[in-house]
Order: C-alpha cells, then structure tokens, then sequence
C-alpha cells in the first residue's frame, strides 16, 4: 500500500517535531528541556535558611506563578564558626540538612502545589562560603541538591559537572526561555572566570535559540557596584565576556540573589542596543541584619550611601520573593517586573518588549537612584569595613593571647630520657647541660 502525502505530513506533524522538540536538536533548538505549556508568571527568589520560620511560602502560592526559580543559598549547608568565617561541614551533615528542609511542613506544602521547581546553587549551598572549583565534595553535594529539586534519576544535570540548564516554554509567539547560571562549580577567582569554558560554550548555544523572551538566572547580582558583596562586575573578563553574548539575542532579562535585599537595575549602553535589567530578590527568610550589623544601620546605609549605580527605585529590605509576569495577547507585548513581601507588592517596573529589542538608539532605563557624593561613599565604606574589621582583629589577638596564658599556666611537660642510643644519651644530656647554664 503507497502511503498518501496527506498521512506522511500527519506522521511528521505528530511523531517526527514532537521527537525533535524533546531531544532538542532541530535546527536552532538547543535547550535541555522543552515543555510546549505557555507560562504568564515565573517566582524566584533567594536565601533560606531552614532554622527560620518559612512563612513566606503561602504569599508565593497566592501567586500562582507556573514556575520558581531557585537562585541560590537554597540551604546553608556551611557551619558559621565566627562571624563572617564559616566551614565546611561532612557530607552527610550536608545531606541532612538539605533534607530536613525538604520535609520542611511549610515548604512541603509549596512543593506539593503543582508550581514546577528548577533552580541552581550559591555557595552556602554548594557548601563553602566563596566557594570555587576547588572545593571538596562538590560532586557529592551536586547529588544532593538534586535531590533536593526532584531531579528524575536519567536529567541530563545528573549525566555533568554543575548544575546548570535550560528550559524552553510554550509554542509560536508564547515562548520563554530560561537559562540557568552555574557560578560556583568552575569559578576560578585567580583568572577572573565564573563560568569555567565548557558552561561559556554552553551558554552561547544557548544565546542562538530565538524566544519572545529570554530569562537568564545568576546567583550572585550581574548589576552592582557594590563593594562587600559577590557579583559579575568585580571579575572584569567575566563581566565583559557575558555581556558581549547577551548582546547577540535581544529581549534577555536578568534574574539574581544573594545579597539579602531586594532591587532592580538596569544598563543602557548604546553598544549592547536595549537595556538589560537585573532583578534580585533576597532572601525569603532572613534579611541584611547581622550578628554584626543591627537592620537600622543596614537599612540606612544600603538606602542612603550603598547604592549602585545601575538601581532603579527604591529597594525592599524585608523578606521577599520576586516575580515576572507577561502579558500575551497574540503574543508578548510587555512584562511587569515585581519584588514582593509578606504584605504584598513592594517594588515593580513594567517594561514593554518592544523597549527590548536591539535599535541603534536603545530604549532608555527608568530613572536612576540619586547617588551620594564619592567623598561620602567612601567615608561609608571605610567606616563599614572598619566596623566589620575591628571586632574580628579584636576576636583573633583575644584568641591569641588566651593561647599563650594558658600554655604559661600550664607548660607541657618535659620528655622522659628514653635514649638507649649512647649518642642520643650524650646529645640528651649536652642540651640539659647548657640548658641549665
């Protein structure tokens, strides 16, 4: 029997396209998960630490987002031994921890809501405070964590080093793209590369795929100036390297954490064609208050003097989860950037998608945050260093001293003469000898 061309354009609409969208290599598919669902509203946010109250959870499901994203300190897998100075903790440890927040009561119920939960690590997480490609055990905590995320046994994240991935979301002019960042597994400080050169190869791949919009989530903040905290800008190839890529794929949005507060900012520059926005949002359980730092002296401060050039608005200092929500109509005409608290909306941008798009006269950023004075800045910033220097320099030469009190108070004892040796014995008995002169 000769098939009819009417059954083989059937066969190929409903066998061979769905295959390829699954396996992702028809041309110019390059994401490591398809899902043809049209999402409107992706969660994320930051920093959770499980010792806390996790109360921020039913505020996220009244929400309704389709999706969460995890970007970073998910757990703080590392034991604070100081302040500001943590430590590694065993594997198993680590495990346990992850797990008691996964059986978390309130954190169970956001799981068993039918949001769909992805994410990647930071480095409380990872499981070294700064960690970097040469921590230990980052194989096995890489397991762990996918664990955590209910990673299916066969998920390409388990088949590589790191944790990062892409997804690829709805069909025609709904779609949505998410790229996830690995900043901790190949990061090399020394030669100024958070990415390592496989994760570089990777994203730009994953730049050449064509979305309605492209969401890319770091876990550390792409858009600060910051001192005192992690970000792209300090690792200058980094930054620049990043930012050539994105330039090559308009309509990108940037997502980020770590940093305990929540803002938005946002980079014009004529040579990139539209303007990149970075959303943070940190943390859901705790804010930028420290043993150290009471949250008067870091809310005046961040809202005062420590503000980036690139923030736009106001900044939101309790906890918080951020949100992104498109609005379709045939297709995207714009996106409402959102960081939300306990009481609800805080701070919120709407961007059309248009304004995203490459021109030779890119779209301008809203209006930025006035900036303090660089003499009263800095002033800030050293008072803030000395304020955070001071107690440790303190804590390490009280340490110290005790040390030597207590090797006073009770010196160790002096070796029995055990020599049998003749040699020995005279060597023995010559030091006792001057020692006694």
């Amino acid at each position: 029997m000769v098939a009819k061309m009417s059954d083989l354009k059937f066969l190929t609409k409903v066998i061979f396209i769905p295959t390829m969208l699954i396996l992702g290599v028809s041309g110019g598919q390059t994401s490591d998960y398809y899902n043809q669902s049209v999402i409107s509203t992706v969660a994320f946010g930051s920093c959770s630490k499980n010792s806390l109250p996790q109360t921020i959870w039913q505020s996220v499901i009244g929400q309704k987002p389709d999706l969460f994203v995890w970007l970073g300190d998910v757990v703080y897998a590392d034991r604070r031994i100081l302040p500001f100075v943590w430590t590694r903790n065993p594997p198993e440890v680590v495990e346990d921890i992850y797990m008691r927040f996964y059986n978390n009561t309130a954190y169970k119920k956001f799981r068993n809501s039918g949001i769909k939960i992805v994410g990647v690590w930071d480095d409380h997480d990872y499981g070294e405070n700064g960690g970097n490609k040469n921590s230990n055990n980052k194989l096995q905590t890489q397991h762990v964590f996918l664990n955590f995320l209910d990673e299916p046994p066969d998920s390409k994240r388990r088949q590589r080093e790191g944790i990062y991935v892409s997804y690829y979301f709805g069909t025609g002019n709904k779609t949505v793209k998410l790229i996830l960042l690995d900043t901790r597994t190949f990061f090399d400080p020394i030669n100024e590369d958070i990415l390592g050169n496989e994760q570089w190869k990777w994203l730009k791949e994953q730049l050449s795929e064509d979305a309605a919009l492209t969401i890319i989530g770091s876990s550390i903040q792409v858009l600060t100036d910051i001192p005192f905290v992690d970000r792209w800008r300090f690792y200058k190839k980094s930054f620049d390297r990043f930012l050539w890529l994105i330039r090559s794929r308009p309509r990108v949005i940037l997502l980020s954490g770590d940093v305990h507060f929540g803002e938005i900012s946002c980079l014009n520059e004529s040579w990139i064609g539209y303007p990149i926005f970075d959303i943070t949002s940190s943390g859901l359980t705790h804010t930028c208050e420290t043993t150290l730092v009471p949250f008067s002296v870091c809310s005046w401060s961040l809202k005062r003097y420590v503000i980036s050039k690139y923030r736009v608005g106001d900044i939101h200092l309790n906890q918080n989860f951020g949100l992104i929500r498109l609005k379709w109509n045939e297709q995207a005409t714009e996106i409402s950037i959102e960081i939300h608290g306990l009481d609800g909306l805080s701070l919120q941008q709407t961007v059309k998608l248009s304004d995203l798009d490459s021109k030779s006269t890119p779209a301008s950023c809203p209006t930025r945050v006035a900036r303090p004075t660089n003499n009263m800045k800095y002033a800030v910033y050293a008072f803030t260093f000395c304020a955070l220097a001071i107690p440790l320099v303190l804590l390490v030469l009280i340490i110290r001293s005790t040390n030597k009190i207590f090797k006073r108070m009770f010196p160790p004892s002096e070796p029995a003469n055990n020599c049998s040796n003749p040699i020995d014995k005279a060597v023995y008995h010559t030091h006792n000898r001057l020692k006694a002169e």
